[in-house]
């Protein structure tokens, strides 16, 4: 081959890699794009789709955590949990996606590997505390550890932002906002019904519809223990 062909053809390959590299870079921002306004309008599937394909040209892109974000936010946990493993290769400390895979685990019944991630979260992450061990409540409540719910609620309600910071939980497929005091007091009152006291509960219920007389979880509840005493009674 001479030397001439030789120029020619390394200017070739080096002209197709450039033309393909500025190929991908304008497929990345035209998505990211499509993915921004996605987002704005709470359009998860062309989001995800968007992210994707950034990821399959990025390999490293943190558009891999946002997937693992978006997957979580349209109910696919399994999928939520899978990538965000993935991401945290990448990058172990991250925060977000750590949230991510605890919720996602949460959601998929992996009360103790949930219950780890939050007990890491919360040692690096101060400014969700509330979140942190409201959550790690629950976990151990799913767990049939009943003392250290009751710990972790009792954690919760001490705290003076409680009363204002609002959870929103799930009951009969609806969706309602509490504030994470009330939330945390009808797991208490719950947790005492159940281990033998559904009086202590039923003043704990009578408290909570005070504050909030809409509060559909706390009201079945507070029925449940009212059902439960006079069975007990009935016993007597």
């Amino acid at each position: 081959m001479t030397n001439k062909l030789f120029t020619i053809l390394v200017f070739a390959v080096l002209s197709v890699a450039l033309i393909s590299c500025d190929s991908s870079q304008k497929t990345i921002e035209i998505q990211k794009r499509v993915y921004t306004t996605a987002i704005g309008a709470d359009d998860y599937a062309t989001a995800l789709n968007a992210a994707h394909q950034i990821v399959g040209i990025d390999k490293q892109s943190t558009y891999l955590d946002s997937i693992a974000g978006l997957y979580f936010l349209v109910g696919n946990n399994f999928g939520a949990e899978k990538i965000a493993l993935e991401c945290l290769k990448l990058r172990p400390k991250s925060i977000e996606v750590r949230r991510v895979l605890a919720k996602a685990q949460k959601n998929m019944g992996k009360y103790s590997d949930a219950l780890l991630t939050y007990q890491e979260l919360i040692k690096e992450d101060e400014s969700r505390t509330l979140d942190y061990e409201y959550s790690i409540g629950e976990c151990f409540f799913f767990m049939e550890n009943f003392q250290s719910c009751l710990e972790y609620m009792k954690k919760v309600t001490d705290k003076e932002q409680s009363t204002t910071k609002e959870i929103e939980l799930v009951f009969n497929q609806k969706r309602q906002k509490v504030s994470y005091y009330l939330a945390a007091m009808n797991t208490i009152a719950y947790v005492l019904t159940i281990s033998g006291s559904p009086e202590q509960g039923i003043s704990l219920y009578k408290q909570i519809l005070e504050r909030k007389p809409d509060f559909a979880l706390a009201m079945s509840n507070y029925e449940y223990a009212l059902k439960l005493e006079e069975e007990n009674s009935k016993g007597k």
